[in-house]
């Protein structure tokens, strides 16, 4: 905004003391449960559901969606919870779309028939990364994530089967 004139300069410089780089919420899973369980008290307290429980089970289903949304969209989707959920535990059923789908899409498997003259362990490896990166538009972070890995070791993987350069190729197709 500086750049386009649209914010004064010395004005930018003079809030520019401490720059804090936050990672989107997708990026930082471990603080979920914490945040889920803060805002559920908060909201509890607000609208006077102290008789409303929320089972640990049900932070799965938060810690395996993406919320591009970020703390905000964590907040509505727990007040929300708290709102509407007509007993006094939360359930499943209560939880909204989205998250109640995230799970869901955890729980698949892929389908396949091992072949009688056998198969590659590693090539079958590869192969499920460079699916995983296509699907998440190239992605390394989500396609971790939908992997049940770590980003490291994504990264770790891609330079062992020397495809560091294909993710660039996935990102061009169907992304």
């Amino acid at each position: 905004m500086v750049k386009a004139g649209t914010f004064r300069e010395d004005l930018y410089y003079r809030l520019l003391v401490v720059p804090i780089d936050l990672p989107p919420l997708r990026d930082r899973i471990g603080d979920i449960p914490i945040l889920v369980q803060h805002f559920f008290d908060k909201c509890r307290a607000k609208h006077g559901r102290l008789d409303l429980k929320m089972s640990s089970a049900l932070l799965a289903h938060f810690t395996n969606y993406d919320w591009p949304g970020n703390v905000r969209q964590l907040e509505n989707a727990v007040e929300r919870l708290v709102l509407l959920t007509q007993g006094t535990e939360i359930t499943t059923a209560d939880l909204p779309d989205f998250l109640q789908a995230s799970i869901a899409t955890q729980n698949e498997t892929v389908p396949m028939a091992l072949p009688e003259e056998g198969i590659s362990l590693e090539a079958l490896e590869k192969d499920l990364i460079l699916q995983a990166l296509k699907k998440s538009a190239g992605n390394q972070t989500r396609a971790a994530r939908y992997l049940n890995m770590s980003r490291r070791a994504l990264a770790y993987r891609l330079e062992k089967y020397n495809a560091q350069s294909e993710p660039m190729r996935v990102r061009g197709q169907d992304a």
